[in-house]
């Protein structure tokens, strides 16, 4: 959710930890998760298209799905031990870590814009 959104559930009955269905408030104690609200864990984010220039006539587009829509992978490659380090005694690894990921499942997923 974007942040204007955030504003409007906190300023809600939602924020009630009873009625969200989660058992830790929904004013902000953690990251960027916000809470639970029927079943689904919310976060809030800045980089959603349209977040920051929600008006009337560009929506902002939320999305919401289940984990088994996106796939994502990490490997480390080309990894080298550091025999040197300067200024202490010691050895390090230095490495290049690839990641990425994919939509594999696009029913799973929805697209929800709204008007700020």
């Amino acid at each position: 959710m974007a942040p204007w959104q955030y504003g409007l559930v906190s300023k809600s009955d939602l924020k009630d930890a009873s009625l969200a269905g989660d058992s830790t408030s929904l004013l902000r104690s953690r990251n960027d998760y916000v809470g639970t609200i029927a079943g689904f864990s919310l976060h809030e984010s800045n980089i959603l298209a349209g977040a920051s220039t929600a008006t009337s006539s560009v929506p902002t587009h939320s999305l919401f799905g289940t984990k088994h829509a996106v796939a994502f992978a990490s490997q480390l490659k080309k990894v080298e031990r550091i025999r040197q380090l300067q200024n202490t005694f010691g050895a390090a690894i230095r490495g290049l870590n690839v990641y990425g990921y994919a939509v594999v499942k696009a029913d799973a997923l929805v697209d929800a814009p709204a008007n700020k």
